[in-house]
């Protein structure tokens, strides 16, 4: 068996003293290992027992009391170790510490023992001693942290269900994100950054509902700028996205008129665009064919060529076409269904018919 050498922790409390049990503070989880090590509450029960079992035979300073100082040795070293564990987020406690000091407790009696019966010096009260002078110490704010996270996430919950819109790292569902941060931070930070939230929803909910205008414009803009890309338009910025949700929370924030003008907007610069791609981009070139949009779109964009046999298809800026793969051809139209026209920067699908 391997041990190691006992070393010195250096623990602060701020007054050393032993704690009758019936004060002891009740807490909902007791701190019994070290996660991922040996040191846990059946590796003390081992080291004791054996130890226990050595001073039975112990005498003098023979090798059945070295034995049992070694073992009294790592048991005290993985008392310490799951003391410094429970306590590593500062001073206070993680959970309780009722199970390591009854191992203390035992640790203590055992060492005055082995004492007694080899005339060695040292002991283990001191270990005893630090572990009771935490008995008393306030835990770690882990059951606010918990209401706090629980109350954080219900309320982004409702956030959604309101479609208040509310983003950013208040508003997410991520319980152990709320968690960390309110370990972290005083409490009337935390009571504060509820109270906000809780704020923002009153707000939010004096609101009228916005929600079916709201959903109207967000699908109206996304199916807007899906016919700027079929048109090739080149219309960028916050305007013309295909992002649903931003669409639908910008709508949330603003009147109803402002929401209607951008829709306008939109509808004047895509029949701008229309009226460009109806037409060739240059002089000395012939429409050879258009290229119609496929429902749910309406309109078409045509294809010229020019003097040198190269072909272009109009858009808000003339793109040179790369190549033209027909569709099945309609007896009825004398169109090619489901052609491609293949431009530098994307492929666009359509119905592909004579000038």
């Amino acid at each position: 068996m391997t041990f190691i050498k006992r070393f010195s922790l250096v623990i602060a409390p701020a007054a050393v003293f032993l704690i009758v049990a019936a004060t002891l503070p009740v807490l909902s989880q007791e701190c019994t290992e070290v996660p991922g090590t040996r040191y846990n509450v059946p590796y003390i029960d081992r080291m004791l027992g054996e130890a226990n079992g050595f001073l039975g035979g112990c005498s003098a300073g023979n090798s059945n009391c070295r034995e049992a100082d070694k073992r009294l040795e790592e048991a005290d070293v993985a008392i310490i170790q799951i003391l410094t564990e429970c306590t590593s987020t500062g001073n206070c406690l993680r959970g309780g510490i009722n199970t390591i000091s009854n191992r203390a407790g035992r640790l203590a009696d055992l060492s005055r023992r082995l004492v007694r019966q080899s005339g060695m010096r040292r002991t283990y009260d001191t270990t005893l001693v630090t572990v009771n002078s935490w008995m008393n110490t306030r835990r770690c704010p882990v059951d606010r942290c918990r209401q706090y996270a629980n109350t954080a996430v219900s309320h982004n919950q409702e956030n959604i269900k309101r479609k208040c819109g509310f983003t950013g790292t208040r508003w997410t569902s991520d319980y152990k994100g709320h968690y960390d941060w309110c370990f972290t931070a005083p409490q009337n930070l935390a009571d504060s950054e509820t109270q906000a939230r809780a704020n923002e929803l009153q707000q939010c909910a004096s609101r009228p509902n916005h929600g079916p205008r709201c959903q109207q414009y967000a699908s109206t803009a996304v199916s807007q700028n899906q016919e700027n890309l079929r048109r090739n338009c080149g219309f960028t910025g916050g305007r013309w996205t295909n992002e649903y949700q931003g669409h639908y929370n910008w709508c949330l924030a603003v009147q109803q008129s402002v929401a209607d003008a951008e829709t306008n907007a939109r509808a004047n610069d895509l029949r701008q665009c229309q009226s460009k791609s109806r037409s060739c981009p240059g002089p000395g070139m012939t429409i050879i064919h258009k290229l119609v949009n496929p429902p749910p779109y309406t309109g078409y964009s045509v294809i010229c060529r020019d003097g040198s046999g190269k072909l272009w298809m109009q858009g808000a800026n003339a793109a040179p076409i790369t190549s033209i793969v027909k569709g099945k051809q309609n007896s009825q139209t004398g169109c090619y269904d489901g052609s491609k026209v293949v431009i530098s920067s994307r492929t666009i699908e359509g119905r592909l018919c004579k000038p």
